[in-house]
């Protein structure tokens, strides 16, 4: 099993406490990754890259202003 696969594995069974780890944790990847590898083991630099590619993709403020003047 791979490191990338170990991680994915461990954050599908307990992705709300890791969630809720790195909400508490400001969404600081560096800080929420050590205490997660802590807890759960691997290595704070491989779960801090997971935990930074779960981010979700925000959506520009200009298609903000788009959708906001279409309406109009």
């Amino acid at each position: 099993m791979t490191k990338s696969s170990s991680v994915e594995q461990i954050y599908k069974e307990y992705q709300i406490p890791i969630d809720t780890i790195l909400k508490i944790m400001g969404d600081n990847y560096r800080k929420s990754a050590k205490i997660v590898a802590w807890l759960y083991g691997g290595s704070d630099e491989t779960w801090r890259k997971f935990l930074a590619s779960k981010k979700p993709n925000k959506v520009p403020k200009e298609v903000h202003e788009l959708f906001k003047k279409l309406k109009d």
